[in-house]
């Protein structure tokens, strides 16, 4: 049996004898530690890689370049809001925020685009569809028309917009 004496920096064996301690302790927190800040770092770089792919890829667009476009459903994000969505969320104008000007919120505006891009992409695909709603509209939708979310102060109903 040994146990370690810390004051002293020494390993008592079971027999009584000394001897000079090798390790500490637990060495596990520390490694934790630098493996969580590690996660960190990669996390950090992922985004950043992230951003500066979607830079490139935006400048290839507007020069005309990069991937090639293929057809969508609807021209725009906009369009696809208000042509196919906004019919298909038929509820009591109560029961969430909704803005006619949603597309200068900020946030409303990104998810929505981001919708609609998973959309066009998933929806030839019955089970991609399953993944969309799942993944992609059952998520955003309560956020974006949350009493506390983005569209807080608007209401469709009493057709009332602040940004």
């Amino acid at each position: 049996m040994l146990r370690d004496n810390h004051e002293r920096g020494t390993v008592t064996g079971g027999g009584g004898s000394t001897e000079p301690a090798t390790r500490s302790a637990d060495p596990a927190p520390d490694r934790f530690a630098a493996l969580a800040a590690e996660l960190d770092l990669l996390r950090v770089q992922r985004d950043e890689d992230r951003a500066l792919l979607d830079e490139l890829m935006t400048e290839l667009a507007r020069h005309g370049l990069g991937a090639t476009t293929t057809e969508t459903v609807y021209a725009t994000w906009t369009d696809w809001v208000d042509d196919w969505l906004v019919p298909r969320i038929d509820r009591s104008p109560h029961r969430y925020r909704w803005c006619h000007h949603y597309a200068e919120h900020p946030e409303v505006a990104d998810r929505l685009e981001t919708l609609w891009h998973t959309w066009e992409t998933h929806w030839p695909q019955p089970q991609a569809r399953l993944a969309w709603y799942r993944d992609g509209l059952d998520h955003h939708w309560p956020l974006i028309t949350a009493d506390d979310g983005p569209l807080r102060v608007c209401s469709a109903a009493e057709n009332v917009h602040t940004t």
